[in-house]
């Protein structure tokens, strides 16, 4: 019972530690990174090396399953660094989410 107390916390607090740019994207736009990882392109959108060291928002990640993009994770960041990390499943929604620093 505690394990699954923590995982619905970390799950609420994710939610609410950035809801800026790009967290709502739902397909990779034109300038998206692409990178393959086993016979799959991941396409990867904002781009680490554009984002800059102040940028508060999301990093969005997906793939292309039968002609439709899924997501399959977000990580928040706040003055560039990565402060909380969501995994999703096939239909989007939040599997597991981590987060690496408390923002106050």
């Amino acid at each position: 019972m505690t394990l699954t107390v923590l995982l619905n916390l970390q799950l609420l607090l994710a939610a609410t530690v950035i809801s800026g740019d790009n967290c709502t994207m739902s397909q990779p736009p034109d300038e998206a990174g692409e990178t393959q990882a086993h016979g799959i392109i991941l396409y990867t959108y904002l781009r680490s090396h554009t984002s800059g060291s102040v940028y508060d928002g999301c990093q969005n990640q997906w793939f292309l399953d039968e002609g439709k993009f899924r997501k399959l994770n977000i990580a928040h960041l706040r003055d560039g660094e990565v402060v909380s990390y969501d995994s999703l499943n096939i239909n989007g929604e939040i599997v597991f989410a981590v987060i690496m620093q408390v923002v106050v």
